[in-house]
């Protein structure tokens, strides 16, 4: 544990201390992972139907996060198509587009989400497809229906007609260039909802009990699959000890999915990403489904399925990538939070250089941002504008939902000085110098990185350390004074 900084050191001399006490904080934390690394090796997805399994470049596939970046009509807008082409170049092996609608929402709320309500759709559904393929990463997209009425409220038509328009979608979005179908059983989807005893009470065939309320997954996961593409399931799990009840039915759920089409499985922390039981945040280490995702691969392969595990979970650096891969079975890790700090996550694995991968801090803000959306005026110098919560963005790196913003030089540039040294100061100099500006970042008595540099001290935190030193060399390659 490093030792706490007084405050009565002024300006360098303080500054310099304390980045020394980050760095062994950092030093004591994992270390780069080293090569060869099995992240960078290429696998296969396998796809319903018997048909050829689809080649995948490197074992990163890209979780699928909503973006609040959807057009009026949730179709793919401009920014939508940057966001996912920013990580496409970044080298991701896969990218999973997020939750798409195959129908209308009765009612939207919260970000604007992509929909696929009709044929019409599909132009536009190929533009983003192609890009992502265009810039190096197989297309996939995460399938939904949004209608939320409890299940018991549902004629037998209703269902099948949903069940239909799931699988007509997917042969849909194949035409239009995607190359896998991704459907979730978290909580909120339509598919998760189906296998809580809360929210399906049938008395038919699609209810009675677990084995119902599976059937009725089971039956839009062998729709979905009649399109011919690999048919990723998301399967939410706790942090449930092995052997445990809650961990067995996991498993059993893994295999009966497998029996209905799909071809392969991902298991990531559930019910809910903001589960308060669920150590999503930094200082509790990565892949924190270790021991549950090998007890389902080992499962799935006593049971005699044998399809492609793939495990999410606060998986951030390089290290954390290659211990889950090296779980038995595992064979690729979802990565989200991660992407949207560095979208460059994967290139700079690639070319040897981990160490300027911007840190994820798992703070969850990117799904609540406030939304400081940088516009082409406001690069010359005028107003930003501020929105509540609608489009995705990131503390550590203040570009996340901005990809089509062209970034012009300031005129005039303006001498710009930011008192503290906290992470949004330190990133927002970052983007104010970037675009030109003459910036001087001024401590105010406390740490690099603010609170998350105090932070950093703590045993187990020396990530937020990492944090804090990013953001700091970033500006140092900008030329930014830190006084």
């Amino acid at each position: 544990m490093t030792k706490s900084i007084g405050i009565e050191l002024p300006g360098l001399a303080r500054m310099a201390q304390v980045t020394r006490a980050i760095s062994q904080a950092a030093a004591n934390g994992p270390p780069f992972a080293p090569a060869p690394m099995r992240v960078l090796t290429s696998w296969q997805a396998p796809c319903s139907g018997g048909r050829a399994s689809l080649s995948l470049p490197n074992r990163v596939v890209m979780a699928p996060m909503s973006t609040g970046t959807a057009d009026a009509h949730g179709l793919p807008s401009h920014q939508t198509v940057a966001w996912y082409a920013a990580r496409a170049r970044g080298g991701v092996g896969m990218i999973i587009v997020e939750q798409t609608y195959v129908a209308l929402p009765v009612q939207r709320s919260g970000r604007q989400s992509l929909c696929f309500a009709d044929t019409s759709a599909r132009t536009i559904f190929a533009t983003l497809a192609d890009s992502i393929r265009q810039h190096g990463a197989n297309p996939a997209i995460s399938l939904d229906h949004p209608d939320r009425r409890p299940f018991e409220s549902w004629s037998r038509d209703d269902l099948h007609d949903a069940l239909n328009r799931l699988g007509d979608v997917a042969g849909a979005v194949q035409d239009a260039g995607f190359a896998a179908v991704h459907l979730s059983l978290d909580s909120s989807s339509f598919l998760g909802r189906a296998l809580a005893s809360a929210s399906n009470r049938r008395t038919d065939r699609f209810g009675r009990g677990p084995r119902g309320r599976q059937r009725l997954v089971a039956e839009v996961v062998h729709s979905v699959g009649r399109a011919g593409l690999p048919v990723i399931v998301r399967i939410p799990c706790k942090v449930a000890p092995e052997g445990s009840a809650e961990l067995q039915a996991v498993t059993s759920l893994a295999v009966s999915m497998v029996d209905a089409g799909a071809t392969v499985i991902e298991v990531v922390p559930g019910p809910r990403y903001d589960d308060p039981s669920l150590p999503l945040v930094a200082g509790n280490g990565e892949a924190i489904l270790s021991a549950q995702c090998a007890a389902v691969a080992s499962g799935l392969s006593g049971a005699g399925r044998r399809v492609p595990v793939v495990i999410g979970g606060r998986i951030v650096s390089p290290t954390g990538a290659e211990a889950a891969l090296a779980i038995p079975g595992v064979d690729a890790v979802s990565i989200g939070r991660a992407l949207i700090a560095d979208p460059a996550w994967i290139a700079k694995v690639r070319e040897g250089i981990d160490g300027e991968i911007v840190p994820c801090i798992g703070c969850l803000a990117c799904f609540d941002h406030p939304g400081l959306h940088l516009t082409p005026e406001h690069s010359a110098g005028s107003q930003a504008e501020v929105t509540g919560g609608e489009r995705i963005g990131c503390v550590t790196n203040g570009d996340a939902g901005d990809e089509a913003t062209a970034i012009r030089g300031a005129e005039p540039s303006r001498r710009i000085a930011i008192l503290g040294t906290g992470l949004p100061g330190l990133e927002f100099a970052r983007i104010a110098a970037s675009r030109g500006h003459e910036v001087v970042v001024v401590p105010d008595g406390n740490p690099l990185g603010g609170i998350t540099g105090l932070r950093s001290g703590v045993p187990g935190n020396a990530e937020y350390g990492q944090a804090a030193l990013s953001a700091f060399e970033r500006l140092r390659n900008l030329g930014v004074t830190v006084c």
